[in-house]
């Protein structure tokens, strides 16, 4: 996820930014007496588990999870057995 969706979703959570220190955005909300510390990293992807806890610090019910992808050689040989199938 990237900084600017996570952005929005704060927002939508009723949070506000506060102010900026460095390259960390810094949120409050009216109801909540805790700040959150988002780093702003453009348009690269946020570590799923800064992200958990961020989303946990916020009170949100959001939970982000790692995608597993397979290795090369386990993805050629799936690769090769849908082809070979697909030719018959």
């Amino acid at each position: 996820m990237k900084t600017t969706l996570l952005i929005q979703l704060l927002k939508r959570g009723g949070w506000r930014q506060n102010r900026k220190v460095n390259n960390e955005l810094v949120f409050t909300h009216p109801d909540f007496t805790n700040l959150i510390s988002v780093p702003d990293m453009g348009e690269q992807e946020i570590n799923p588990e800064l992200l958990n806890e961020i989303f946990q610090a916020a009170r949100l019910k959001t939970r982000i999870h790692k995608i597993t992808v397979p290795s090369p050689a386990n993805l050629l040989t799936r690769l090769k057995s849908f082809f070979n199938n697909s030719a018959e």
